[in-house]
């Protein structure tokens, strides 16, 4: 139970850091998400990515391995 709980929250999190990347510009113009990081440059958007994609990795990864492949496959 423990890998699926940890798996999906990372899954979740690397979709989360995508969508920041995604949206940086958007929020440069938003009250509500212009203090985001990587709107103030605190994070390089390619530090952002790398982040992202190993926040991936790892929760497939605790899914397929900790849980199974259908669980992996479902958080696609």
């Amino acid at each position: 139970f423990i890998y699926t709980l940890v798996g999906v929250s990372l899954v979740v999190a690397s979709g989360c850091v995508f969508n920041n990347y995604i949206d940086r510009d958007i929020d440069r113009k938003m009250e509500r998400t212009k203090n985001r990081v990587l709107v103030k440059g605190l994070i390089s958007p390619a530090v952002s990515l790398v982040y992202a994609t190993l926040l991936g990795i790892a929760g497939f990864m605790l899914l397929w391995f900790g849980a199974n492949p259908l669980a992996c496959w479902l958080g696609v």
